[in-house]
């Protein structure tokens, strides 16, 4: 057997099978998500005090109210309080 076809050989056994993908797709996934969050932060830190009372968030809320946009349904560790009002 020579070098090339060793290494080819062990580089296509490597190949991440239908698992590896899933697995790389759901941590590109969790990376956009959590790029995404932070833009919502930054984006509502950016509104005034009026603007955020407007939409009915105090700005200490901002991070919470981010995080529960992009909790996964059903994922108790992002579930609010319980209530279902309003974020204020």
């Amino acid at each position: 057997m020579h070098i090339h076809s060793k290494n080819l050989n062990s580089a296509v056994a490597s190949r991440p099978g239908r698992s590896g993908l899933v697995a790389l797709s759901s941590f590109f996934a969790q990376g956009f998500r959590r790029w995404q969050k932070r833009r919502v932060i930054e984006t509502l830190q950016q509104l005034s005090d009026r603007q955020l009372e407007d939409i009915g968030i105090a700005r200490n809320e901002i991070p919470r109210v981010a995080e529960g946009l992009f909790a996964r349904a059903g994922d108790s560790r992002h579930a609010s309080s319980g209530s279902s009002g309003p974020v204020r």
